[in-house]
């Protein structure tokens, strides 16, 4: 495959549109809620009479409010047995100032058993400072996978405000009234409107909205809402899509083809960051990828379109819930299918984007084999370019090298072995997996490490990315759990970071993990 010569401006409502479609994955949503959220709070800006650059820092804001919603994936899988994904869609819309609330939506949208529900919600209550540590991670990462993207300047600061209520009551800092971004504002009343009324229909949205205006809500933004309901809540008619890219302020925002990659590795790290045992695969597979494409003699072309899909390659794994990708143990059949499916996902979000519709099949073909016993098509050699070729061996030499529940990383000689294997018995292409090897066995050069780290902090980095506690690490490093604390508020203050979920983004982005 090749990329295509136009090189003209992309608007960027298509990009992140596009790539919005995962965290409506992520939440168990239909496919376009967010889309559909995101017309609905732009409308409200214009009720209110915001100017339009205010009009589109809601815009941003509401098609991005849950980039960061993948941050604290692990801790809710144990809470829900598995099921991270369920978990967030039950709480969602919960009223935070009523445990009663959180309990039913919990029994209600948990599977399982009586008794594996009532053990959700009993360790919910018994965990009082999850939902303070789940506000922190989110918006955590929000701000740092939003920040390089080129979004408009508020936008960042608005995400990190999301969870906030007007009376104070909100999380994790606890503003209150004009102290929220604006954007946040509008947002929060918009998106729990739009899944109110998607869950129990307009009216009883329109009275739980006026019953949390003052305390949760912003009064005034809630009786915009209210004055219109009917029509702002049954939704455009027609392409959600179409009306979504209709809503956004004029004039649209465009980026050059080149700042795609920035949105790309935003949504790669999202993805990456629920699970320990990803975090930094889309980042040192798209590197992998590139290098060893330029090393067969790939063209420049290729190898940025190679590098975009490596980034995207696993954004459909946040379909899957996290206790199918944790499971230790063989996969069921309705667990293998979701796992073979993901690469089909990640294939369905990319293609809704024209600037990224080359990079759709590619990203899509990461699990294809040459002997067509891969997936999502079972394509076999003569379906498969030298692009999709090196993608399929970057990825599984990375994956190789990090830890999994089932197997612990392989290192060195057995790494190699392994790779080596899958193309003798003819499942990769033996000229990719000699150029993979080729650049991944470069020496690092001895340079000293960014934020002035020293040696003993990225230790601890490295492990606190995976979710490590600090008495493991202590063991790990034959130190005491209090030293790792006194490192680890050094790490974070060196960093700028409030949570696990920051310090792991902050070592993807300084290419800190082994």
């Amino acid at each position: 495959m090749s990329a295509p010569a136009d090189a003209s401006p992309v608007r960027l409502a298509e990009a992140v549109g596009a790539l919005s479609l995962a965290t409506d994955l992520a939440n168990g949503f239909p496919l376009e809620r967010t889309l559909h959220a995101t017309v609905l709070a732009t409308r409200v800006a214009a009720a209110l009479g915001l100017p339009g650059d205010r009009q589109r820092d809601v815009y941003y804001t509401a098609v991005l409010r849950f980039i960061g919603c993948t941050a604290y994936g692990p801790e809710e899988a144990r809470l829900a047995g598995g099921d991270d994904i369920a978990l967030r869609h039950a709480l969602l819309p919960m009223d935070p100032a009523r445990p009663r609330d959180a309990a039913g939506r919990l029994w209600r949208g948990l599977g399982g058993t009586r008794r594996a529900r009532a053990g959700a919600i009993a360790r919910a209550v018994a965990d009082r400072g999850g939902l303070v540590r789940h506000r922190a991670a989110a918006c955590d990462a929000a701000v740092r996978l939003a920040a390089p993207m080129p979004v408009p300047a508020a936008v960042p600061r608005a995400l990190t405000h999301v969870f906030e209520h007007v009376d104070g009551g909100g999380l994790p800092g606890g503003l209150a009234g004009d102290d929220i971004a604006e954007a946040a504002r509008v947002v929060a009343v918009a998106d729990l409107a739009d899944q109110l009324a998607r869950a129990a229909g307009v009216d009883a949205a329109v009275a739980e909205l006026r019953r949390r205006a003052g305390r949760q809500l912003d009064a005034a933004i809630v009786a915009a809402v209210v004055a219109d309901a009917p029509a702002l809540l049954a939704g455009p008619e027609g392409s959600p899509w179409r009306a979504y890219l209709d809503a956004e302020p004029a004039p649209a925002l465009t980026i050059a083809p080149a700042r795609l990659d920035d949105v790309a590795r935003g949504f790669g790290r999202f993805a990456d960051l629920r699970s320990p045992f990803t975090l930094g695969h889309a980042d040192a597979v798209a590197t992998l990828a590139e290098a060893a494409a330029r090393q067969l003699g790939v063209d420049d072309a290729t190898c940025a379109a190679l590098r975009r899909a490596a980034l995207l390659h696993d954004v459909g794994s946040v379909a899957v819930p996290l206790g199918t990708w944790h499971r230790a143990g063989p996969l069921d059949a309705v667990e293998q299918g979701r796992v073979r499916d993901h690469a089909a996902q990640t294939e369905r979000i990319l293609a809704v984007c024209p600037a990224l519709t080359d990079a759709a099949p590619l990203a899509g073909a990461h699990h294809e084999r040459l002997d067509g016993s891969g997936y999502h098509r079972g394509l076999g050699a003569t379906r498969l370019d030298v692009a999709a070729r090196v993608l399929a061996a970057a990825d599984v030499w990375h994956a190789l090298g990090q830890d999994r529940p089932h197997r612990p990383g392989w290192r060195g000689d057995d790494a190699v072995a392994q790779l080596v294997a899958e193309a003798r018995a003819g499942r990769l292409d033996a000229p990719s997996v000699d150029a993979v090897l080729a650049v991944a066995g470069r020496p690092a050069a001895a340079v000293p490490w960014p934020a002035h780290l020293s040696d003993r902090e990225v230790e601890v980095l490295r492990l606190v990315a995976i979710g490590r506690t600090n008495p493991e690490i202590g063991r790990l490093l034959g130190i005491s759990a209090k030293t790792v604390q006194h490192h680890v508020s050094h790490v974070f203050d060196k960093l700028g970071v409030a949570s696990r979920a920051g310090a792991a983004l902050a070592a993807v982005e300084l290419g800190l993990l082994p």
